[in-house]
């Protein structure tokens, strides 16, 4: 071995030595190689654990990072609560308010119920998604699965509901509606909610119906329009002419107190063998009071028939009417004339005038027949006679001055007058007069009457008394004197009798 050969030997164990030492620096020494290898598993292990517990950590962490919410999450909820509170409130003091106006009537409760409802819901649902970060999915399907246990564990309320809301959609029925049901069973409606329907009926007992029962059923809204309608059938024998029937049921109906809008009509609706059957239909506008006006219809019927000499015939029915004679009293017949006397006697104007003088009156001359529609008066013309009305019934109408179209202002019949001012005071004609039916009246001109003035002046201060009574009661004639008093004062009852002196050349 070369000296060269030595000194690279003993450079490579320097370099090794050197290489050891410096890791014999940096690390412990390891003695027993196995016991190296159990210390490199142990610290393994420990590192495992180490980074099993970050890891644990950084889950807890994070679940509280989702489960904490700030105060401002609820402050902001609550102000969402709030805005949909105002809407309620905004939405029941405008919308409803104007569809009660436009409609006429007040909005379902049921409606007002079921938006208010959603904009709560509406509300929640938006809290819970943008405030609180729940999935939109999960409370839609957990909606989802409640709705449909609910749907079979409450089947039948919930029947109601849409019942109750169709119902209210449709505006068939409010509260203050008579309705029929198909049970026969009638009332007025008082309450309607989302479950039921509640009727009061004429002997005040309260019927609870559920809303899908109620809608399943046949029933009848009686007061659709706020009037109601009745009838009387009443069978009156062939002897009696139906014209003369029809005039003298028809003017019966419109005077019985209770009858609305002096709204009637008869109708010979068929033929027995005890006579024909009338239809006597009437309007009323109080169903609770159906009972009472019923009785005052029937009753003005019978008190007409009797005063016509007409009573009831107990072998032909309950409602049937039949002659007492049997020749009918035509008006010009003597028996007529024997009724148009007791009619004149009845008639205030004339009544005064005296038994002689009536009987001059008893003309069968003087009467006159008008068909349904002819004008008898025109307001504005010229007249000189007046008269009392046997049989029917007249419209009495004025003209507004603003539309120039004529208005009924009254409805007169049997017994009752008019064109007295004419008559008595020389005025024009101060309304049209019309027959509503066919009419039989009688004519008192005044040629009649001026030799009954002459021969009693004094009668002229108790007719005109009558005259102004009668004018008080004319509600255009109290504006236009500015004169209230229900008895006349002595100034104008001195014009009255002036002018008709005046008018009768005296």
């Amino acid at each position: 071995m070369t000296a060269e050969t030595e000194n690279q030997n003993v450079e490579i164990v320097e370099l090794i030595d050197t290489k050891e030492s410096a890791e014999s620096a940096d690390a412990p020494l390891n003695i027993n190689p196995q016991i190296q290898n159990q210390d490199q598993s142990s610290e393994s292990e420990d590192d495992d654990t180490d980074n099993t517990v970050e890891v644990s950590t950084g889950s807890v962490e994070d679940g509280l990072a989702t489960t904490s919410y700030q105060t401002s999450d609820f402050v902001y909820s609550a102000l969402i609560l709030l805005m949909a509170f105002l809407s309620i409130k905004f939405v029941n003091t405008n919308l409803w308010i104007r569809y009660e106006k436009k409609k006429g009537k007040p909005a379902p409760q049921i409606l007002i119920s079921l938006l208010n409802g959603f904009i709560i819901i509406f509300a929640v649902s938006f809290i819970s998604v943008f405030i609180f970060e729940q999935s939109l999915f999960g409370l839609i399907t957990a909606g989802g699965i409640a709705g449909v246990g609910f749907a079979m564990a409450l089947q039948g309320p919930i029947l109601d509901f849409f019942s109750g809301i169709m119902m209210d959609v449709e505006g068939r029925i409010t509260n203050g509606d008579w309705v029929r049901l198909s049970s026969g069973a009638e009332g007025r409606v008082i309450g309607h909610n989302w479950r039921s329907i509640t009727l009061l009926t004429i002997n005040n007992t309260v019927i609870v119906i559920a809303n899908s029962r109620f809608s399943q059923d046949q029933y009848e809204n009686i007061s659709s329009t706020g009037e109601f309608w009745d009838s009387v059938d009443i069978g009156i024998d062939y002897n009696i002419p139906t014209e003369r029937a029809q005039r003298i049921l028809r003017a019966a109906l419109i005077k019985a107190p209770g009858v609305h809008n002096k709204e009637a009509h008869v109708f010979a609706m068929k033929m027995t063998e005890g006579g024909i059957t009338y239809t006597c239909r009437y309007m009323l506008t109080d169903y609770s009071q159906k009972a009472l006006i019923r009785h005052n219809a029937i009753q003005s019927m019978m008190h007409a028939l009797h005063g016509y000499k007409i009573s009831v015939s107990e072998s032909l029915g309950e409602y049937v009417i039949s002659e007492r004679k049997t020749l009918p009293p035509a008006w010009k017949h003597i028996e007529g004339m024997g009724l148009l006397k007791e009619f004149l006697q009845k008639t205030p104007i004339v009544k005064d005038l005296g038994a002689p003088h009536i009987k001059k009156l008893n003309n069968k001359k003087n009467l006159e027949t008008f068909d349904p529609g002819s004008d008898i008066c025109v307001q504005g013309d010229e007249g000189d006679s007046m008269y009392v009305i046997l049989e029917g019934i007249v419209d009495i109408l004025i003209t507004d001055p603003e539309t120039q179209k004529k208005v009924a202002v009254a409805t007169l019949g049997p017994a009752d007058y008019f064109g007295e001012m004419a008559l008595f005071m020389g005025d024009k004609r101060r309304a049209t007069v019309r027959a509503r039916t066919s009419l039989v009246a009688l004519n008192i001109h005044r040629k009649l009457i001026v030799p009954v003035i002459k021969n009693n002046p004094k009668m002229v201060d108790q007719i005109g008394k009558v005259i102004i009574k009668h004018l008080e009661e004319n509600k255009a004639f109290l504006e236009s004197l500015q004169e209230k008093e229900p008895d006349p004062k002595p100034p104008m009852l001195e014009i009255v009798c002036t002018q008709m002196l005046k008018v009768f050349g005296l």
